[in-house]
């Protein structure tokens, strides 16, 4: 089985996916089972005033960082569960250590 990767951005993002990853892993699992998982929270405050500067790779890298975090840990793939950071991601997919699914 595959170790995901969820390279948060926002902690509600993160909460989120990793429970909707552990319920939907017991729904195909069993009970109480799901992957492994793996997850990486940098702060997503770091990454605003880049954000509001319009600066894409000053935040790339905050992003990168978190991917590489979750790379480091073991995860075959991550996921970023965030709304707009997929305008950044999109652009440097091909820097990413492993593959992501962006959603």
């Amino acid at each position: 089985m595959k170790t995901i990767g969820i390279a948060a951005h926002s902690s509600e993002g993160g909460a989120l996916c990793f429970l909707t990853a552990c319920h939907a892993g017991a729904e195909q699992l069993g009970a109480h089972m799901h992957p492994d998982i793996v997850l990486s929270a940098v702060p997503m405050g770091l990454s605003m005033p880049a954000w509001e500067a319009d600066d894409q790779e000053a935040v790339a890298q905050h992003l990168i960082r978190g991917v590489q975090i979750v790379a480091d840990a073991g995860a075959n793939f991550y996921v970023c569960p965030d709304n707009t950071a997929h305008i950044v991601l999109e652009k440097v997919a091909g820097r990413m250590p492993i593959p992501g699914l962006l959603f």
